[in-house]
């Protein structure tokens, strides 16, 4: 067999007396040559193991494991290896496998399905004791908030001490006089270089850049509260500023980061494309009422920029789409029928399979505490044992998955949804005639990409999904077509069988 050597070791055991990484390979590499192990590789990892996918190292020694160049882990304890059950299990589903033949310990080795469960066991106590570490620390800092005692490290300004922070006498001045120079309108880029020449430097002595100077601008703590998850507490630690000068800061902020609003609005520039030049269209508006919309030639090109669209004009052949994505509206209504007559079938369907599957679950669930018991009375080998289990868990996954299933519920909701689309596409043209500037406007965003112009007329259009779908309507008159729904081949969807989809 062959060997990987896995040390791990977080800074949350600092304080618990760990034994060091140094310390764990030294062990380990004694335990080897005593057992005249093979070892093909160290690996030394200072991460936590309390949630999954946060170890590097860890998942290359799993993946060494998996083609074959180890099936054996040397580790101090099992809770090395992990402190979540998502990790655990890739160590037992290597085990049962085949491709980890043993895991070792200086105490233990674990290498049957018994030894299985009872290394299972162990991670379930390693987790636990990560999860109530992390409730002690969590419930730690929020008694020292409620007392007002900043509960860790104190931003720029402050140096920590025993029941808290208190200000840093080389630092706290710069604080007030940043607050100071901003408020007073002196700019973010002109304050980093002001505090630079000033010798204001971070905690590790580098210089301070804009986003570290804003990030001081908007942190509250420095007028005196402590800032948790969004939520303020006042603290006991001196403030640098008042209260007064923070929120005037904020006001000046706000007001520099808010976008300036757009004075003229041209409800279909975004949708217009030149269909000669591939350019969009731009809109003007002339005497102070009349709004245009005319190609930019941005490419020069084109001519289509010297023929000006009347905005009214442009509405009318906007409405013209509108009634058009419906052709047909009786036929649109009769497929919909079709269709909810299918899914409820479908639904009913869904539903004896489900039941069905349940029964044939609650079946193997019994043949395997049966095969349990046949085991534990020793009536059969335990090869014979894995086998069987092997092949009853599989049958178990596999209704299971289908149980899992998350749209199970969600038939009729869907069929709502299908119902409310159908009787928005059908009174689309009432609607946008009828609607003011935000209706039109959002009209427009759900149904078109753009519309390609030429001449002062649409010759080109893109429509989003599901409406793209409806234009089928235009072109044929077969309701089983119609009725159809996309399948394995991924053949065009109906247009009710998308809207399904969303």
């Amino acid at each position: 067999m062959k060997y990987i050597i896995y040390c791990r070791k977080s800074s949350e055991e600092d304080r618990k007396q760990y034994q060091s990484l140094e310390t764990q390979e030294h062990l380990l590499t004694e335990l080897a040559k005593s057992r005249d192990l093979d070892i093909v590789q160290i690996f030394r990892e200072s991460k936590s193991a309390r949630f999954s996918n946060n170890r590097p190292l860890f998942a290359e020694m799993i993946s060494l494991i998996k083609s074959g160049v180890a099936n054996g882990i040397l580790a101090y304890h099992v809770d090395r290896l992990s402190r979540n059950l998502k990790d655990a299990g890739e160590i037992t589903e290597l085990m049962d496998k085949g491709f980890l033949h043993e895991v070792r310990t200086p105490n233990d080795c674990y290498i049957t399905s018994s030894d299985l469960l009872k290394m299972n066991i162990n991670y379930v106590f390693a987790e636990n004791y990560s999860r109530e570490l992390s409730e002690k620390v969590r419930s730690g800092n929020d008694t020292k908030i409620r007392k007002g005692e900043y509960p860790s490290m104190g931003p720029i300004g402050y140096i920590n001490v025993k029941n808290g922070i208190v200000p840093d006498l080389d630092r706290s001045f710069y604080i007030k006089k940043i607050f100071d120079l901003y408020d007073s309108g002196v700019s973010i880029g002109k304050i980093v270089k002001i505090a630079f020449e000033e010798g204001f430097r971070s905690k590790r002595d580098r210089k301070l850049y804009k986003s570290s100077i804003g990030r001081i601008l908007t942190n509250p703590e420095y007028y005196g509260v402590i800032r948790r998850k969004g939520t303020l507490y006042t603290g006991n630690h001196e403030p640098l500023i008042t209260k007064a000068l923070f929120d005037k800061v904020q006001d000046r902020l706000n007001q520099k980061t808010r976008s300036k609003t757009r004075e003229l609005f041209f409800l279909y520039r975004e949708y217009l494309v030149c269909h000669k030049c591939g350019c969009k269209l731009t809109a003007t508006m002339k005497k102070g009422k009349y709004i245009y919309y005319y190609c930019t030639n941005t490419k020069n090109i084109c001519d289509q920029h010297k023929d000006y669209i009347k905005e009214s004009e442009m509405e009318g052949l906007l409405l013209g789409l509108m009634e058009n994505i419906i052709p047909d509206k009786e036929l649109f209504s009769l497929s919909f029928q079709r269709f909810v007559f299918n899914k409820k079938a479908e639904i009913k369907n869904s539903t004896k399979e489900r039941e069905l599957a349940q029964k044939q679950l609650d079946l193997l669930q019994k043949r395997l505490d049966k095969l349990e018991d046949m085991y534990l009375e020793e009536r059969i080998s335990g090869e014979k044992y894995d086998v069987k289990k092997r092949d009853i868990q599989s049958e178990l996954t596999d209704f299971q998955m289908l149980l899992k299933n998350p749209n199970k519920d969600k038939g009729y909701s869907k069929l709502e949804l299908v119902e409310n689309f159908r009787n928005r596409a059908i009174s689309l043209w009432k609607l946008f005639y009828d609607g003011n500037d935000e209706v039109k406007k959002e009209i427009l965003e759900s149904v078109l990409w753009n519309c390609g112009i030429l001449n002062k007329k649409i010759v080109t259009t893109r429509y989003k999904l599901p409406y793209s779908h409806l234009k089928k309507f235009g072109q044929t008159t077969n309701l089983a077509i119609l009725s159809e729904r996309q399948d394995s081949n991924l053949r065009p969807y109906a247009p009710h069988a998308y809207v399904l989809a969303i």
